[in-house]
């Protein structure tokens, strides 16, 4: 696998780590709340009818379940060795460090974990690039059949807004603190419930096969991490380069001080044309985040956590909760590896009337 991966930062470089106070706890709570309601949420009822809504309602309840059990048994990794005095394991790669770091193979599942994270978080990006257009556009189209009938087909193209939103994007990722914007947390916490519940009405009246609600997700929490792994990284390995650590003091009216730094400039500016480049090209790709989405739930959200727990309890193999425990964890696999396998016939029809820069 090469060299192992460094922390997978949860803050910007180069910024002291925020306190437990009252006020970050809130902010947290709210990027928990906007990340956890995702737009994924909005295909729910879909995909509870294809079940059944006797099975459907069983596995979506079940799940719910195991997803909050292994969550707590995350949360009690957060400190190592012991669960209340022990040193703080800020990055979920920092936990399974701590945990899962034998002397025999030290780095392997903490680099599949950071894989798993990013990679998850980079299809994210690019998705809501596409989502985000797709919502400018069904607004336009909306207003379009009001004017002129259902019988016209209105089509409009994505690929304008998602250019739109990508220079949006390069002045927000430019933000370098941008986790103590609490104000756009709360925003974006209330953006989550709106949009959930319009879902919600929808659904009871019998409209949501049709039409769907989709929101403007900042779209720039999901990014902050991935700036912040690059960045660190880069710090790290060349910390005499002032091109990548010197921060340049700049006085912005109305604004304050801000700090100024080439290579975040450079580098993240970069990346948001990259997505959005990928996003143009390939406007399917949203079926390709379902895939990356399906591989990383069960070693993020079950496997690790369930891991961990088992290291820190020091439980004997084959002991009744060993057992039980690790059946839950194979359980699991099966549910995100039928959604690969739907995830792969859907890129797969895609690809069959793909047609470059194009759009529906």
């Amino acid at each position: 696998m090469g060299h192992e991966l460094p922390s997978s930062p949860t803050l910007p470089p180069r910024t002291p780590r925020i306190n437990g106070t009252a006020g970050a706890l809130v902010t947290a709570s709210a990027h928990i709340i906007t990340a956890v309601i995702g737009s994924g949420v909005l295909s729910l009822s879909w995909a509870i009818a294809q079940l059944g809504w006797a099975v459907g309602v069983a596995v979506l309840m079940a799940f719910s379940i195991i997803s909050y059990f292994t969550a707590t048994l995350l949360a009690d990794c957060y400190r190592s060795p012991d669960p209340i005095t022990g040193k703080r394991n800020y990055t979920y790669m920092d936990a399974i460090r701590a945990n899962l770091g034998k002397p025999t193979s030290p780095t392997q599942k903490v680099q599949l974990c950071g894989l798993a994270q990013y990679g998850n978080l980079i299809g994210f990006t690019i998705g809501y690039t596409i989502t985000t257009s797709i919502s400018m556009v069904a607004v336009l189209r909306s207003k379009c059949f009001h004017k002129n009938g259902h019988h016209v087909k209105c089509h409009i193209s994505n690929n304008p807004f998602m250019l739109i939103f990508a220079c949006n994007q390069i002045i927000l990722s430019q933000i370098p603190n941008f986790h103590k914007l609490s104000w756009l947390s709360y925003i974006a916490a209330v953006m989550s419930f709106a949009y959930s519940s319009i879902g919600v009405a929808l659904s009871i009246a019998k409209v949501a096969a049709s039409n769907g609600a989709k929101k403007i997700h900042p779209r720039q929490v999901f990014c902050q991490p991935i700036f912040g792994f690059v960045e660190n990284w880069c710090s790290d390995r060349w910390p005499e380069s002032d091109f990548i650590n010197r921060e340049i003091d700049v006085e912005i009216p109305g604004y304050g001080k801000y700090n100024f730094n080439l290579f975040r400039l450079a580098w993240r500016t970069v990346y948001v044309i990259i997505t959005s480049l990928v996003a143009l090209i390939f406007p399917f790709f949203n079926d390709f985040p379902g895939l990356i989405g399906s591989l990383a739930f069960w070693p993020l959200a079950v496997y690790f956590p369930v891991e961990m727990h088992i290291a820190r309890k020091k439980m004997k193999k084959y002991s009744f909760m060993w057992v039980c425990l690790k059946a839950l964890s194979w359980i699991c696999l099966i549910v995100p590896a039928v959604a690969a396998v739907g995830s792969v016939q859907g890129l797969f029809e895609d690809l069959m009337k793909y047609k470059p820069l194009w759009s529906s």
